[in-house]
């Protein structure tokens, strides 16, 4: 998509946004407006079982190393992967990429690298947000496009206030000394009962950390971003809020890539609001407009030695996309049901800045929209017992429109076009249409005060991706000129299907909170990176279809041992297997947990923090094999972290720790290969890092 496309349509949102805006009261009852609490939030639903509300503000959870990733690697059931300091790729239950759906107030972003130095949750800014919901599983078709391993939904409440001019503040910043951090926030809030502006802004800089040999890893980066949120509030639960925010990362360094990030830029507007209606069984109306792009700039010459050939790619994805849904009840069931729609345009090439000519066509100006129908129910079947069913279809149209461009490779790979022909028998890049149908059902019942147990089934249809169909980058080892280390999408791709069981538990008393989820998840058609090998070049990468299975579970307690003494526990497990070559699914994480101990006052805290992984064999590192998408076996490890601090006011509080105190070496099993380690290990995660922060509220 074009620059001038570009600006086209980000013009055309705000146009609907002044008129959504202007329409909104026209909604809402005359006589709605009732006399507003100091703050609100909006849209509270139940989370369903196998979901929870995360604080990124919690006195427990350790800092944000500049990645959002380093606050989700925190919550049980996530596990994570990286290549460098930033973009950190999240998983959940074995899967990650598109097959999670990373959710920024309410946009889809989608980035840049088809490497992924920049996934979405990278262009997230934690500490502008008010509250993370993780949601592990396929749980609800209220939420997009189908996300069979899970969801992240970083949400800005919005709020309300009295009659006269109020404002918020929340401030704060912190450093680390391993990689020598620095960041800082700001997030206010200006407004009354008529309505609000809130702006916020982050910047971070961090060097590059070391691991616990005291082994240099290239990591560093800098990032800045910040936003505007405009909010007309007409009664307690009916607004309408316009946003538009930016967030930049530039010089990012990367240990496990064989290029850095000189520039990420990334763009988001949206429009969201809600309206109370009281038309018969309808009850409310939601509405959610957005539009986000990311330009992004790598190459091997300007951050780092540059080899025989100065490489350099320069890539753009948009993304568009709509919500429409109601809110009903009939016959006490609570009923929603809505349209969405989202468009994905990407477009990227890669050149030989040395010889001056075009090399590899990363998206060939492709685009994959989904418009989706969607309702689902909750049904009381009695007192203690209630049943939620829900069903989405999707028509999902895929089309590339530069799939003949000329590169400047052998004649036989001269083209995409002829490169997904030469690696996927014969494979013709047409506009490619599919039907969709995704659902779930889950029965939940509460045996007794503060007992409940649940069962659900689903199955979640996930399209292939612009990567996945359409890139093409051609690449040999030096022979004869035959694209034995090429990169090839498969435009013939079947979209995946997940039937997945979940069963578990949950138990809540006084003192003690306990749950147990356990789930079995079998594929069809899943999408696997692979190797060449079945085409005789192993040190090709392609995508093909397999089948698949993924089990495990999530538990976790929470004991409130006396008012102040606090212990959690959390561990979670998955076992991942390639059923059509019998041998393990790559990027699966082995058993791991985490055991807390935390006193805490209203005037100080402490804690210690025990991390802790199993050994994983189970991997997918051979290509003439298997994908050889793992790095190899990992061992197992331990880290501790010790944390404290002191709220010196109410409106004031100073924490400071030290994360794997003892400096442990290891890496996690999703680590990328270390492009700079002769013998080809991991990249390490940081060792020893002491912290202080700071965070204040008005």
């Amino acid at each position: 998509m074009t620059a001038r496309h570009t600006r086209t349509a980000l013009l055309g949102t705000i146009s609907l946004t002044t008129l959504l805006i202007a329409a909104t009261p026209a909604l809402a009852e005359d006589d709605a407006r009732v006399t507003l609490p100091s703050i609100d939030i909006y849209g509270l639903v139940p989370l369903p079982p196998a979901a929870g509300s995360e604080d990124p503000f919690a006195s427990t959870v350790p800092p944000s190393s500049g990645d959002v990733g380093t606050f989700l690697k925190s919550v049980t059931g996530i596990s994570v992967g990286r290549m460098g300091g930033h973009g950190m790729e999240p998983a959940i239950r074995g899967l990650d990429q598109n097959q999670i759906s990373v959710i920024n107030d309410g946009a889809f972003h989608f980035g840049g690298c088809p490497n992924r130095m920049d996934p979405p949750s990278s262009s997230t800014q934690l500490y502008t947000y008010d509250t993370v919901i993780v949601t592990r599983g396929y749980q609800s078709v209220m939420q997009g496009p189908p996300a069979p391993g899970g969801t992240i939904e970083f949400k800005r409440e919005p709020q309300t206030f009295e009659p006269g001019l109020h404002a918020t503040l929340r401030t704060g910043g912190g450093f680390e000394s391993n990689g020598y951090r620095k960041d800082g926030f700001a997030d206010a809030t200006v407004g009354n009962e008529w309505g609000n502006v809130r702006g916020f802004t982050s910047a971070t800089a961090v060097e590059n950390y070391e691991d616990g040999d005291g082994n240099d890893v290239r990591s560093s980066f800098k990032q800045y971003g910040g936003g505007l949120s405009v909010t007309r509030t007409f009664d307690i639960d009916s607004y309408v809020s316009f946003t538009g925010e930016i967030n930049n990362i530039y010089d990012a360094l990367f240990a496990g890539a064989n290029m850095d990030a000189p520039s990420t830029e990334n763009v988001t507007l949206r429009l969201q609001g809600r309206t109370d209606l009281a038309w018969g069984a309808l009850k409310a109306v939601e509405y959610n407009i957005y539009g986000s792009r990311a330009d992004h700039i790598m190459d091997n010459y300007s951050l780092r030695t540059p080899g025989p050939r100065r490489m350099e790619a320069i890539t753009e994805s948009t993304t568009y996309g709509g919500k429409v849904s109601f809110d009903a009840e009939v016959k006490g069931a609570d009923i929603r049901f809505g349209i969405d729609h989202r468009l994905i345009d990407k477009d990227g090439y890669r050149f030989n800045r040395t010889a001056g000519n075009l090399q590899g066509v990363i998206w060939p100006d492709a685009q994959i929209s989904e418009t989706s129908v969607f309702g689902e129910a909750t049904i009381p079947l009695a007192e203690t017992t209630k049943l939620v069913a829900g069903l989405r279809y999707a028509f999902v149209h895929a089309t590339p429109d530069a799939t003949g461009t000329l590169m400047a490779v052998p004649l036989a790979f001269n083209t995409p076009d002829k490169m997904y022909a030469a690696f996927n028998g014969g494979a013709v890049a047409d506009d490619t249409d599919e039907n969709n149908i995704s659902g779930l059902i889950r029965l939940e019942h509460e045996l007794f005060d503060g007992v409940s147990v649940f069962a659900g089934a689903s199955r979640a249809m996930r399209t292939a991706d612009a990567t996945e169909r359409w890139i093409a980058m051609y690449s040999d080892l030096g022979g004869a000129p035959d694209g034995d280390a090429s990169w090839v999408g498969n435009p013939d791709l079947d979209p995946e299907a997940h039937h997945q069981v979940d069963v578990g538990f949950s138990v809540t008393r006084e003192r003690f909170d306990y749950s147990f989820t356990a789930y079995y998840n079998s594929v069809t058609d899943y999408i696997q990176r692979d190797s060449g090998r079945l085409l005789g070049k192993p040190n090709a990468t392609i995508y093909r279809n397999i089948d698949a299975t993924l089990m495990g579970f999530e538990t976790e307690a929470k004991f409130r041992i006396t008012d102040a003494w606090k212990l959690t526990v959390g561990a979670a497990y998955v076992h991942g297997e390639n059923e059509t070559d019998n041998i393990p699914l790559a990027q699966i994480s082995p058993l791991t947990g985490k055991v807390e101990l935390a006193y805490e006052t209203l005037k100080w805290f402490a804690g210690v923090r025990l991390n802790a992984a199993a050994e994983q064999t189970r991997v997918d590192d051979n290509r003439t094999t298997g994908s050889g998408v793992d790095a190899g076996p990992t061992d197992a490890w331990t880290t501790v972290d010790l944390f404290g601090g002191l709220n010196a006011t109410d409106n004031f509080q100073i924490s400071a720790g030290v994360t794997n105190l003892f400096d442990e070496t290891y890496a996690l099993n999703q680590n990328r290969q270390s492009i700079t380690d002769p013998v080809g290990v991991r990249v390490n995660e940081p060792g020893r890092s002491f912290y202080v922060r700071g965070t204040a509220r008005f």
